[in-house]
């Protein structure tokens, strides 16, 4: 029996808000066709739709995610599944 597939991804908080220099650690959620779930949050290449607003941070390889307030405004933080894990550095 092959594994389960990845159908979707869902990020938490939902919404998430820091302030300026404040940061929110997000977990990225993947949902599978079995119905199960499981973080993959190490599996994903985390992107932010305005770096001017709020930058992703890669602490460690366990440890990805951080999301870090830079200045006032709106933007959209994205969790893009790759099969391999994300690049570093």
């Amino acid at each position: 029996m092959p594994p389960p597939a990845l159908v979707s991804i869902t990020v938490a908080p939902d919404p998430a808000t820091c302030t300026d220099e404040q940061s929110v650690r997000l977990v990225a959620i993947g949902h599978y066709d079995d119905s199960s779930t499981a973080d993959i949050s190490a599996e994903v290449q985390w992107t932010s739709s305005d770096e001017d607003v709020a930058s992703i941070r890669l602490l460690s390889f366990s440890n990805p995610g951080l999301a870090v307030g830079v200045h006032p405004g709106t933007c959209e933080i994205t969790a893009t599944w790759v099969p391999f894990g994300p690049a570093i550095g």
